[in-house]
């Protein structure tokens, strides 16, 4: 990667906040993922496929908050299971991702 992808992915408005815990990068990108491949993916599951930097599970829960209270990504109902919160980047990081990723 190189250093001006990382500095894009600072200076945007949705995807700057990844970027201020050791795990965000990976986050987003997993997060990503999980939209391309319809995963059914909640908070536990999410923390679960974190391999690297991986925080307690109470920090990453109140991480996860705070990207939904800066709008990077959203809670939504599981198809599968009712009961369960799925997590998916927002349609502004989605699309601040790929303006990101076609400036490089």
């Amino acid at each position: 990667m190189e250093l001006d992808y990382i500095r894009d992915l600072g200076n945007s408005a949705h995807l700057a906040f990844f970027m201020s815990k050791a795990y965000g990068l990976e986050l987003l990108y997993k997060l990503e993922n999980f939209v391309q491949e319809g995963a059914d993916n909640g908070i536990d599951d999410t923390y679960d496929a974190i391999e690297f930097n991986r925080p307690r599970k109470a920090a990453f829960s109140q991480f996860c908050s705070s990207l939904r209270d800066q709008k990077a990504i959203v809670y939504g109902v599981s198809d599968l299971k009712k009961s369960k919160t799925v997590l998916r980047l927002s349609p502004s990081a989605l699309e601040e991702l790929a303006l990101v990723r076609q400036r490089g």
